[in-house]
């Protein structure tokens, strides 16, 4: 049988769906596409519709949804943002809000589930979804017991990973600190919403010069630990020690399990994307996005954080002013994109 092919969509690729109604979706970890339908009705409804409870030591959510007897999951995918990724590639539908371990071992869960007899996958993952694939190819190696690091190549034959943060993005940190600004009066509300999420707080930068002070030197803590979110407050301790531990375990050394795998990493520089965020006595400060990258994915600190590995992958979609390749959230639908995809269906 002939290789099979999947789509993992990033944050905000599949609608969202409460007891199988459509609630929409964000763009970019923020929440105005997601709350058009609903900014007539009371803020606190909105907070209570999209919030989640988690309990620690526990990767699943407790609930989806803090409104009584609604569960919240991932709905279809958002085909306007990926028409560049053809109809042949099935799609995974999941909660981008959730724990990136809980989405990645539905993800492996799949892989092996429909895995076609004689072939194998192969994957386009975008975003938060190139985080699940890594994660998935690491609990994979935990399931199996494999210490070569090529168990994963039996089930995945290619991978191609678009805009994936690899080693986290400053706007993660921009929407747990600021929530959407709506007005100041509801910024504070859906910051809690956010909170509430998992895959945010593990989406974190862990590379160098992330967190700065006022002066540009480096902060003595990063963005993953507590002490630096301090004068914030309101995050959750246990999200944020899980988003520490999904890092040291899941997220660095990304490759390490995808031996054998034929990997394209796919990161565009041709769009203003925050590398630092500096740390105040009144808290988290963001400066305007200075760097190259995709508006969320800073390319000069996502590549030195890079090992050999992921460097021989590095596919660079460089500044150019006649392919005009769009934002972050966007870059699955640029026809130069969509033509990377096919050579590299060719190729790999």
């Amino acid at each position: 049988m002939a290789d099979a092919f999947l789509l993992v969509p990033g944050t905000g690729g599949t609608k969202l769906l409460a007891n199988g109604a459509d609630i929409g979706y964000p763009v970019e970890m923020q929440l105005r596409a997601l709350l058009l339908g609903y900014l007539r009705r009371p803020i606190g409804e909105i907070v209570e519709l999209l919030s989640m409870e988690h309990r620690a030591g526990q990767i699943a959510p407790v609930r989806t949804s803090m409104r009584r007897s609604t569960e919240i999951v991932g709905g279809p995918v958002l085909e306007l943002a990926y028409n560049q990724v053809g109809l042949k590639y099935h799609r995974f539908r999941y909660d981008w809000r959730a724990d990136l371990r809980h989405s990645a071992q539905q993800l492996l869960d799949r892989l092996i589930a429909e895995k076609p007899g004689g072939g194998r996958w192969r994957i386009v993952a975008h975003s938060q979804g190139g985080l699940l694939l890594v994660i998935a190819s690491k609990l994979h190696a935990q399931r199996v017991g494999d210490d070569a690091g090529n168990a994963f190549s039996r089930l995945v034959r290619s991978v191609v990973l678009v805009g994936v943060p690899l080693h986290g993005t400053i706007n993660a940190a921009s929407a747990l600190a600021l929530g959407e600004q709506l007005g100041e009066s509801a910024s504070s509300q859906f910051a809690s919403v956010i909170r509430s999420w998992p895959a945010i707080y593990q989406m974190l930068p862990d590379f160098e010069n992330g967190l700065r002070r006022p002066n540009g030197s480096n902060a003595t803590t990063g963005l993953l630990h507590a002490a630096s979110w301090s004068a914030n407050g309101g995050l959750s301790e246990d999200l944020l020690n899980r988003a520490l531990q999904v890092h040291r375990t899941f997220l660095r050394h990304p490759f390490a399990y995808l031996r054998d795998v034929r990997v394209a990493l796919v990161l565009s520089t041709n769009r203003p994307t925050r590398e630092f965020a500096t740390l105040t006595t009144r808290g988290l400060a963001f400066p305007a996005p200075g760097g190259r990258g995709d508006t969320l994915v800073p390319f000069a600190a996502t590549t030195r954080s890079m090992g050999a590995a992921e460097k021989r992958t590095l596919v660079e979609l460089a500044s150019d002013r006649a392919r005009n390749i769009g934002v972050h959230s966007m870059l699955l639908t640029d026809p130069y994109v969509g033509t990377l995809l096919s050579r590299a269906e060719a190729v790999i």
